[in-house]
């Protein structure tokens, strides 16, 4: 997790890094460069690059935040990636229902074909009718009502 300077959220926290390229909107991904840049630095997080990764010593980052937070979920990194396995993304979604005092907002990078009603915050999605239904039965479990994003 760390500082941003995204105007529209006040930090990041990364489970997961790394993605694949799904679109021609993927040819000057941010995350790539900026991952390069961290592997570089011997950022350990960054250590497979731009693979895709679950980081699970991050999960429970968001609890130690006494403050209320607008946070960027995996802002380096697609969450429904299906190099994720669903029990990781489950236990993102734990994290977030035991942290009410954030918001928690994720931008997908995968097209998903309709937006469910219950969805938070999620700009692309899950690419199969599966993580649907996960994220589905994840929010019910949460409880919480979604959060409209602001962004374009």
């Amino acid at each position: 997790m760390s500082e941003t300077s995204i105007e529209w959220t006040d930090t990041t926290w990364n489970p997961v890094t790394g993605c694949t390229k799904t679109s021609s909107g993927c040819r000057n991904c941010y995350a790539e460069r900026m991952a390069a840049r961290l592997q570089a630095m011997g950022q350990p997080n960054y250590r497979n690059g731009f693979a895709v990764t679950c980081h699970p010593h991050m999960l429970d980052y968001p609890l130690h935040l006494k403050q209320p937070r607008n946070i960027f979920v995996n802002s380096m990194s697609d969450l429904f990636h299906e190099d994720v396995p669903e029990d990781f993304i489950r236990q993102v979604f734990e994290v977030m229902a035991t942290a009410p005092r954030h918001r928690l907002g994720h931008r997908g990078r995968r097209k998903w074909p309709r937006r469910p009603p219950d969805a938070p915050l999620l700009g692309g999605g899950p690419p199969s009718s599966v993580r649907r239904r996960l994220c589905a039965l994840l929010l019910q479990a949460v409880g919480r009502r979604p959060q409209e994003s602001r962004r374009p």
